[in-house]
């Protein structure tokens, strides 16, 4: 899936990158997530996963690529 929004970092736990949509949706990012892009638009590529995670922000997603917008 293909997805566009702002890279947040939650500071719960050990933390968590989130993806905040424009439509208000809240994305947990697993994988790897640079973090010069934190606060900036960014376009994601992602697979859903079955998974729970500690942060429950929303889904969660494998990050296959990821770039500013």
């Amino acid at each position: 899936m293909r997805l566009q929004g702002i890279l947040k970092r939650v500071d719960l736990g050990t933390g968590a990158w989130v993806l905040e949509a424009p439509d208000g949706q809240r994305y947990q990012l697993v994988g790897e997530v640079p973090g010069a892009l934190k606060d900036r638009a960014v376009r994601v590529e992602a697979e859903a996963m079955d998974a729970m995670g500690f942060a429950m922000v929303g889904p969660i997603l494998q990050v296959q690529r990821i770039e500013a917008a």
